[in-house]
């Protein structure tokens, strides 16, 4: 179920490869609609599943709203085990204290000055997920640099509200022959962000070659 009938592949598909990642940061909470709720709160994790500890690893957890504004932070210097799951602590906040009803919690570490692990996820204020689909319009500034079967995608959040499931995909019909490869798929972009990407078509004519962004 993680690719359709045509073999495109679904964001499912790329959460699945995030869930799987050799190094994974993930967080444990009660719920993603917080109505009646006063405190926001999630234990959080990371799963090494190599062979070799990870030292002086980098974690910054923060919350923020749509609008990027961090509303609470954490930061700590972490040692993962090697094959294991260890606990990074809580990260605590006043829901009070976020400008917009959506918001988001952004996970990260990083060892030797690179990411090795990310994770974000959505919530909301309100009894149901309703905010995160009521947000403004943003918009994303696209450039691209071609290097024969590859394109190294650049995508900027140039607005003022976070762009959530921004979606890659192949504009060619659906009976176009070849496919079309992304080193990653369906994330999320906090105003003035920047993520980079490489694009690899396969059997597809270069004049035939065409990206869509959402």
């Amino acid at each position: 179920s993680a690719v359709d009938y045509f073999a495109e592949p679904k964001p499912l598909y790329y959460a699945v490869r995030r869930a799987y990642a050799p190094v994974l940061i993930s967080a444990r909470f009660s719920r993603q609609a917080w109505a009646g709720e006063s405190q926001f709160q999630a234990e959080l994790f990371a799963n090494n599943s190599a062979s070799e500890p990870v030292s002086e690893a980098k974690l910054s957890a923060e919350l923020r709203d749509a609008s990027g504004q961090v509303a609470a932070r954490l930061t700590d210097a972490v040692n993962l085990a090697a094959n294991a799951a260890t606990p990074l602590g809580s990260l605590r906040a006043d829901l009070a204290s976020l400008a917009t009803d959506a918001f988001i919690l952004d996970l990260a570490l990083s060892s030797g000055g690179s990411v090795v692990a990310a994770n974000r996820y959505c919530f909301s204020r309100t009894a149901n997920i309703r905010p995160l689909l009521d947000l403004a319009p943003t918009e994303l500034g696209v450039s691209n640099n071609v290097a024969g079967d590859q394109w190294q995608v650049t995508l900027t959040n140039t607005g003022a509200v976070t762009a959530l499931a921004v979606w890659l995909e192949d504009a060619r019909p659906l009976e176009a022959g070849g496919y079309l490869y992304f080193s990653d798929n369906h994330f999320s972009l906090f105003p003035g962000e920047t993520r980079a990407l490489t694009v690899e078509w396969d059997n597809v004519p270069t004049s035939e070659r065409r990206l869509s962004v959402t």
